[in-house]
């Protein structure tokens, strides 16, 4: 009798063993099958994002005719697909991706400074380190000819507290990009003023006015070196 109690309990002890197996087998499979359809239901939440970004996409992207550089300017149409694409990508609160917009659009438009412009702006509350980079690409290379480039970029430095590098910006555009620039000359004169150097603020109207007087001292020795010319052509 009590060996068969003993086997009994044995028995029903195996038996509970092996519903707690069963169980166990049923809560792992249908974690599993939680897990797979959580997945599944991530993967399908990206793909419809990535095809929600794609459409809206698509009438900037189709809209660009040329997206590489060109010596012939772009028209009209062009430049306002370029600012209204960054304007929607901006909103997309992407740090790389709208740098990567921005690069692609500096190819076409290399030398806009309108586009540089901004870059260097949407840098400075996005992406600080990259701000100095793109100012640095478009005074130096791109668009280096161009007046209203260098004084933004003579305020941009002035107002992060780099003084020589403004004043180095001001002193290229009044030398080599536009001399006698009277917009340049009143922005260098206002920058010095600012500084607190009134003694500059001065030299560089001096400077200016010197220059005005030397371009038209020259200019009326060739207007005489002219008439000369043509003195000795009649009299001939």
């Amino acid at each position: 009798a009590a060996k068969a109690a003993a086997d009994a309990e044995a028995a029903a002890k195996a038996a509970e063993e092996a519903c707690a197996a069963a169980a166990a087998a049923a809560a792992a499979a249908q974690s599993d099958d939680a897990v797979k359809a959580l997945w599944l239901q991530q993967q399908e939440t990206l793909y419809d994002a990535t095809v929600a970004q794609l459409e809206a996409r698509k009438p900037f992207e189709s809209a660009i005719r040329r997206p590489y550089w060109h010596i012939k300017a772009l028209d009209g149409a062009q430049l306002r697909n370029w600012a209204a694409y960054l304007d929607w990508q901006e909103q997309q609160d992407d740090v790389a991706a709208t740098v990567t917009l921005y690069e692609r659009c500096l190819v076409p438009c290399a030398a806009y400074p309108e586009f540089w412009q901004r870059y260097v702006l949407w840098c400075e509350s996005h992406q600080p380190k990259g701000s100095d980079n793109a100012l640095q690409r478009a005074t130096a290379v791109h668009c280096k000819r161009q007046p209203g480039v260098r004084i933004f970029a003579a305020r941009f430095y002035e107002a992060h507290g780099d003084a020589d590098a403004a004043r180095e910006q001001y002193k290229q555009l009044l030398t080599q990009v536009t001399p006698g620039l009277l917009e340049g000359i009143i922005a260098a004169a206002n920058f010095e003023r600012r500084v607190g150097d009134a003694t500059a603020a001065t030299a560089v109207f001096e400077t200016a006015l010197e220059q005005q007087q030397q371009q038209q001292q020259k200019k009326q020795e060739q207007q005489q070196e002219d008439s000369k010319e043509d003195a000795t052509d009649e009299g001939s």
